[in-house]
């Protein structure tokens, strides 16, 4: 036990560190404006000092760090802890959120360096959607993760048959999204991706009120 606590301890440290041990070994290489900030084109349009850029990256994996520990003891502090046995789903969820934004974090600082962005930055996105995707059928109910509709939360059969389809479907359009990412130009990637968001929010959603009102 003691050893994958100091495993786990381990692997958070450099996932949150992960970002500034990169962004110091390229210090000398960035120019004195860096962008922070890219349009449509993926060309830069918006510029700050080399250390103004640290806030944001800081403020980024400090706002992380929290989201991991929230998530990690939501069965402590959640109302429903009674009926929760996701404890192990919830660590693993929390770590993927760690490793998400430790990539991310890391490929802002990378396109500090360039000074241009890609669609490697929607594969990120969709496989991170993919691994909630993954997660969701194993989420007990809950007040702080997973689709927590009004009558999900009241009976648990709708809970796990939403989150069963939810989970399918967030699952294949984020490979959906990744994979578009390779092949389509950043526009028409983060049109497909605003789309897909809205369709895999919508769709279980509607879904889960038509179960409440064939219950009622």
């Amino acid at each position: 036990m003691k050893t994958n606590a100091l495993i786990r301890f381990l692997s958070v440290t450099l996932l949150v560190t992960a970002p500034f041990i990169y962004l110091a070994t390229i210090w000398q290489q960035l120019p004195d404006k860096v962008p922070t900030h890219f349009g449509m084109d993926g060309r830069p349009d918006g510029f700050s000092t080399k250390v103004g850029a640290l806030v944001p990256i800081f403020m980024v994996m400090l706002v992380t760090l929290g989201v991991y520990f929230l998530i990690k003891n939501i069965d402590k502090i959640d109302p429903k802890r009674s009926q929760n046995s996701s404890k192990e789903t919830f660590d693993k969820m929390a770590m993927l959120i760690l490793v998400f934004m430790s990539g991310l974090a890391l490929y802002i600082v990378h396109s500090m360096l360039t000074a241009q962005t890609g669609g490697f930055l929607f594969v990120i996105l969709g496989l991170f959607f993919a691994g909630l995707g993954n997660f969701m059928h194993s989420i007990q109910p809950n007040y702080f993760v997973g689709l927590r509709l009004p009558w999900t939360l009241e009976n648990e059969d709708n809970w796990r048959k939403t989150h069963q389809l939810a989970g399918k479907m967030w699952f294949f359009g984020g490979l959906l999204i990744a994979i578009a990412a390779l092949l389509l130009p950043e526009s028409a990637t983060l049109i497909l991706m605003l789309v897909s968001i809205l369709v895999m929010c919508l769709i279980p959603s509607i879904y889960s009120y038509r179960l409440y009102k064939t219950s009622i």
